[in-house]
């Protein structure tokens, strides 16, 4: 049977010295609805109106009582259907009487009680890394139990959760560690990808991932391999949800962050976080996918109105890059950024014909060095070269942007300032450059200005670009 359900807003005076008056307030609101199991509290939300703060003192100076004033929001959940005018009653009656002990005591100021009707959470057929789990209709607040496909003889829990702010419902994520999981990294190539299931295998990607590294520091070489062609298959085969962007990018970043060597499949990474980029399908001119050190910034551009695009970003302590996208040619800088690059408006005779909404700009940020890694610098000329600087890029969706008339500006931080006798010199990643293995070349490239902190360079084409030290 399904429950009724109310949503309550309460304002609260207590007056007294409380240790812990959030868990008070709870404590006396459990005991006020629940007293004859009837009705049930969730969603509690406390929060205390600071600036209505009050302290008395006596003459001494001394504190003599404290007046505070919370803010509660929750949900009500009445089991036996009674009359819902009949069940508010009873809410306002429990919650509107005044509670005194010697310590303190607790005022209702203001009440409101609304009947909400919520609806059920539809059943749900999800499959993951412990097997296809089809999830009943469950009425709202109620927990649904299924069996383990492995082993059999324990149960799998899900909550269609009311949510707090909205009054709305939908499925909690599943609690599934009683279960065993049927799926491994190895059996990922085994997966079939088509243009509809994307969602569900890259949701079964990253709790792989994310199950071995947190067991392991690091995927073994096979591993990674099998993640990053099987997220190559998806971001080729799919029309990308932004929502799906994020995880795969997510998955990307949590690799590239761990101990895992990803030099072996670093044109892979690439091909894929670019072709990313291409299906990705969103509303408006522009959406960005940020996760740890790693961005992708999407613009789909009209050629008749484009005038050039500034692409900026900067990495703060907290690892997760902030955007900033201009949509004119800028050629300094953007303020307080490690990167920013600057596209000329001569970049619309690039773009390929046909719908204008179609023609896509993206740009990337790569706050770690690991897919740039060049084997042979040592072995050559540029010996002892060492990329010293994030890496950005640019692209254009089906176009190969070569020789530029007029050039881009690409400006890199420093990750190490530059010394007095240091050469700096501003390279892009050659796929092509080693057979195919890929490493850094200056041509094209030209350094417009150096200072310690940063360098700023001239190239006549899209790609990856990054500053040497």
């Amino acid at each position: 049977m399904q429950h009724q359900f109310f949503r309550v807003n309460l304002t609260l005076l207590i007056r007294g010295s409380l240790l812990r008056p959030k868990d008070t307030i709870e404590k006396w609101l459990k005991q006020q609805l629940e007293v004859n199991k009837t009705m049930n509290m969730v969603n509690l939300i406390i929060q205390e109106n600071v600036s209505r703060r009050m302290k008395e003192y006596t003459g001494l100076m001394t504190p003599y009582s404290k007046t505070r004033q919370y803010y509660c929001t929750f949900h009500v959940q009445e089991f036996h259907n009674n009359n819902a005018a009949e069940v508010e009653s009873l809410i306002h009656s429990a919650l509107t009487s005044k509670y005194e002990n010697v310590s303190f005591a607790i005022q209702t100021l203001n009440l409101s009680i609304k009947y909400i009707e919520p609806k059920s959470c539809l059943e749900e057929d999800i499959s993951s890394i412990y097997g296809r789990y089809i999830w009943p209709e469950t009425f709202p607040q109620v927990i649904t139990l299924m069996g383990c496909r492995k082993p059999s003889s324990n149960r799998a829990y899900r909550l269609c959760k009311l949510d707090i702010f909205t009054d709305t419902t939908s499925w909690a994520d599943p609690e599934m560690t009683n279960c065993d999981k049927l799926v491994t990294i190895s059996d990922i190539s085994n997966i079939t990808v088509t243009p509809g299931n994307a969602g569900e295998v890259v949701d079964i990607i990253q709790d792989l991932v994310d199950a071995q590294l947190s067991n392991n520091s690091q995927l073994s070489s096979s591993e990674l391999r099998s993640v990053v062609e099987k997220l190559r298959e998806v971001v080729h085969l799919s029309i990308i949800k932004p929502e799906v962007g994020l995880e795969i990018v997510n998955i990307v970043a949590n690799i590239l962050l761990s101990e895992t060597d990803v030099t072996p499949v670093a044109d892979i990474v690439l091909d894929l976080t670019d072709q990313l980029g291409n299906s990705v399908e969103f509303q408006g001119e522009t959406t960005n996918i940020k996760a740890p050190s790693l961005a992708l910034s999407m613009i789909n551009v009209d050629p008749d109105e484009f005038s050039g695009l500034t692409f900026g970003v900067s990495l703060s302590s907290t690892m997760i890059p902030e955007i900033f996208v201009n949509k004119s040619f800028v050629s300094q800088p953007l303020a307080e950024t490690n990167a920013t690059i600057s596209l000329p408006s001569d970049l619309k005779n690039y773009f390929p014909p046909g719908v204008s909404n179609r023609n896509r700009v993206q740009f990337h940020f790569y706050g770690t060095p690991d897919l740039f890694q060049d084997l042979n610098l040592t072995n050559e000329r540029e010996s002892n070269w060492t990329l010293n600087s994030y890496v950005v890029s640019a692209s254009i969706n089906n176009s190969k942007v070569i020789n530029l008339k007029e050039r881009i500006v690409v400006t890199l931080k420093h990750q190490t300032p530059k010394k007095p006798e240091d050469k700096v010199q501003c390279m892009f990643w050659d796929f092509q450059k080693y057979g195919g293995l890929g490493g850094w070349n200056r041509s094209g490239c030209e350094t417009l200005s150096i200072s310690s902190h940063q360098t700023s360079c001239l190239c006549n084409h899209l790609t990856h670009f990054g500053v040497l030290l």
